[in-house]
């Protein structure tokens, strides 16, 4: 009995002590993710501006270091990629972005970037002072009372400061040759 006493309390001790170190292994990694990045929950819709409307949930801002291990869709696809900085910064907005219109939208062709709070607009064809990729540019059309989500991804050399995005939204194609809308701007409503 004393033999069985004694082996128990050790099986004891030894998982509370790899409890005591996978709980602070996880402290530490929370407190590092919190030095690194942001997410704001935005839950905000805004104007309709042709047949489109974007809904926002949420923005997350990161401090990046420039390794390829770090690198998503929007680094990869940037013409100005050597032009990095060892650290930079990327915001990522999330959005839903829904047809209320009866014709479909041809993303393939419908273009958008946005537009911080400074007024910066993140277009695809920007460099490392201010790049966005927008993860539903290039896909297929996007059918009436239908909506998919997507994200913004911004890169920049500097601080990105965006708390209401602002989508500068291009003329709406049913396909190549077919102007359905006029673009404009999607904002939040105040």
């Amino acid at each position: 009995m004393e033999e069985f006493m004694h082996k128990t309390f050790f099986i004891i001790a030894a998982t509370v002590a790899l409890l005591s170190l996978s709980v602070g292994t996880t402290a530490n990694a929370k407190n590092t993710k919190k030095k690194n990045f942001l997410v704001v929950k935005v839950n905000k819709s805004t104007n309709t501006v042709g047949a489109l409307k974007f809904s926002f949930s949420k923005i997350k801002n990161e401090k990046v270091k420039n390794k390829e291990v770090n690198y998503t869709d929007a680094e990869e696809n940037m013409d100005d990629q050597d032009n990095l900085k060892k650290e930079y910064y990327r915001t990522t907005v999330y959005y839903e972005l829904r047809n209320l219109g009866k014709e479909p939208v041809d993303l393939s062709y419908s273009l958008n970037s946005i537009i911080d709070d400074s007024g910066k607009d993140y277009s695809d064809d920007g460099s490392a002072s201010g790049y966005g990729f927008d993860t539903l540019a290039g896909e297929k059309k996007l059918q009436p009372k239908t909506s998919k989500t997507g994200r913004f991804i911004l890169i920049s050399n500097h601080k990105i400061t965006i708390t209401k995005p602002r989508i500068n939204v291009g003329d709406e194609y049913s396909d190549d040759e077919n102007e359905i809308a006029d673009g404009g701007i999607a904002a939040i409503a105040e």
